[in-house]
């Protein structure tokens, strides 16, 4: 949450959260922390000044469902199969810095811990990614 705010600071980006305190996973903290802040960068990096960042977390039928999304021009059709690719890029240049590694990498990371990472919604207003992880016992 607090990288979230730092992040958003800049742009005035209002973020919200609905995390429990407590929600145990059977995953390695800092991998965990690494996907969390690459998709937290890009809901920072294609969103719009004063727009808003949304996490939230519960746990499902014995998964943690981590959930990112925030305002935005949102990610076009045609771009959404490729969004998981090493490199690709839907808006590059030199206003939205970066090397399209971000998502490519949450999802590996994600998937060494028996989870996923995925595209839940993308229109004009919205884009959400959810992330799936193993919950522990």
């Amino acid at each position: 949450m607090e990288i979230a705010l730092a992040l958003a600071e800049p742009l005035r980006l209002k973020v919200e959260a609905d995390v429990p305190k407590r929600l145990l996973l059977k995953a390695d903290r800092a991998f965990v922390g690494m996907i969390a802040q690459n998709l937290v960068e890009n809901a920072v990096k294609y969103n719009t000044p004063g727009g808003r960042i949304r996490l939230a977390a519960r746990a499902v039928n014995g998964a943690v469902e981590i959930t990112i999304g925030n305002t935005g021009d949102g990610i076009p059709k045609e771009h959404t199969g490729q969004l998981f690719e090493r490199f690709y890029r839907v808006r590059g240049g030199e206003r939205v810095p970066g090397h399209g590694l971000g998502l490519s990498t949450a999802r590996e990371l994600a998937r060494a811990h028996g989870g996923d990472v995925e595209l839940v919604r993308s229109d004009s207003n919205w884009t959400e990614m959810r992330v799936l992880l193993p919950q522990a016992a």
